[in-house]
């Protein structure tokens, strides 16, 4: 067994590069890594002839992120969404404003961090503007929560807290898309420890959250 995984890391041409060389998408550079991969270990007596069928490269639902990312999105919006919405629509009271200035610091806080960690984690299967983009977006909502958090503990600044919570949600939306849409085709397989480790977290997430 440690032979065939030897040999199939010797033969595999990591997706990412393929997308690079060839400017194809994602999802078709995993399969056709894994193609080459076979057919080279064809060539060198590795493995059988039906190691070469499409049905042994299939991808399923189940294998890639994009589930674990929609449904871990889709809760991170609702819980956010239900503390800035009213701080947004109105001139919020004070205390409506701290409650949402501390959910943005404690449980928004935490899921932040782990998108943040996990575009780290699939940068190299992404193209290098793609990346960058995902990780500048994450910045952006990043330096929006502070802000939030430096305004929205003071009193008299209802207006300027609508108006940075509004930015924050809409750009929170765009960069959960961003995400699912560069990533959600990744194989859960393909990810190093410290990817499969955060992929956990977001299931672990989503289940407490549900």
């Amino acid at each position: 067994m440690g032979g065939t995984l030897d040999r199939t890391k010797e033969s595999f041409i990591h997706p990412s590069r393929i997308a690079q060389l060839c400017r194809v998408t994602l999802r078709d550079a995993i399969v056709a890594s894994l193609c080459l991969a076979r057919v080279r270990g064809y060539v060198k007596g590795w493995w059988p002839v039906t190691a070469l069928q499409p049905s042994s490269v299939a991808i399923h639902n189940h294998d890639i992120l994009a589930p674990v990312l929609r449904a871990a999105h889709k809760i991170w919006i609702r819980e956010t969404n239900r503390f800035l919405l009213p701080i947004i629509a109105r001139e919020a009271p004070f205390w409506e404003r701290w409650t949402a200035v501390r959910y943005l610091a404690d449980q928004f806080l935490g899921q932040y961090r782990r998108e943040r960690a996990l575009i780290d984690e699939v940068h190299p299967f992404l193209p290098p503007d793609t990346a960058e983009r995902l990780t500048q977006d994450g910045e952006r909502i990043g330096r929006l929560q502070c802000e939030l958090d430096r305004v929205g503990r003071r009193r008299g600044t209802a207006h300027t807290v609508s108006v940075i919570s509004r930015e924050l949600l809409h750009l929170l939306r765009s960069w959960c898309a961003d995400i699912e849409e560069a990533a959600g085709r990744i194989q859960r397989d393909l990810l190093p420890d410290e990817g499969n480790r955060l992929v956990a977290d977001f299931e672990l997430y989503t289940r407490t959250h549900a």
